[in-house]
């Protein structure tokens, strides 16, 4: 199933699930896949699982489009180092763009 237009012009999903607060995530979009990095608030999705991904107009401004995803892990050789430097965005890394991509957990949430 395709994404919904929205996430194409956007940085940040918020990903609920049950027993959870909603968290924001930095993505990067990967054909109909949107990559993101599921070592840290995600850590305990597992691959098959079933979320809810809402894309606001702004960070936290009001949503613009929810939908249903599943979960997919990922291995560091799916994701091209492009798609990895989007999903890194502005943040500082402390190693290569290489080692830090072997080194975290990576997850695809898919329509």
């Amino acid at each position: 199933m395709a994404l919904p237009a929205q996430t194409k012009g956007h940085y940040s999903v918020w990903v609920s699930r049950p027993g959870h607060r909603a968290t924001p995530e930095r993505y990067s979009v990967d054909g109909e896949k949107l990559i993101v990095f599921g070592d840290e608030r995600l850590a305990d999705l597992q691959d098959g699982d079933r979320v809810s991904a809402t894309i606001n107009d702004l960070h936290s401004g009001p949503p613009l489009v929810t939908f249903p995803v599943t979960v997919h892990e990922l291995a560091s050789d799916e994701v091209g180092l492009g798609v990895f430097g989007d999903v890194v965005g502005h943040r500082q890394l402390t190693t290569t763009y290489e080692q830090a991509k072997a080194t975290r957990r990576l997850l695809a949430l898919q329509s």
